[in-house]
């Protein structure tokens, strides 16, 4: 995929932004990573979709909050870089 064909592809994704086409059914841990890996995206320099991103990580942690204020307030600290772990 080149520049071009990212924008073209963008720009045709945003005009549908506001339809809901994927309902997830998952479990609890794999909605604790999929918050863990949006959040890894979320801090990514060049993410453009770093909003949208912590949009979703923000709804999934909401969900998880009914079941458990503890572990909502644990995903929570990953939006946080000073939790964020040094892997160099």
């Amino acid at each position: 995929m080149n520049l071009k064909d990212a924008i073209v592809g963008t720009r045709e994704m945003l005009k549908y932004r506001d339809q809901k086409i994927l309902q997830l059914n998952i479990g609890l841990p794999d909605a604790c990573i999929l918050v863990s890996q949006l959040q890894l995206a979320i801090t990514h320099p060049e993410n453009p979709a770093a909003e949208t991103s912590r949009s979703h990580c923000e709804a999934i942690i909401g969900q998880i909050e009914r079941l458990s204020k503890d572990l909502a307030d644990f995903l929570r600290l990953g939006f946080d870089p000073k939790h964020d772990v040094k892997t160099t």
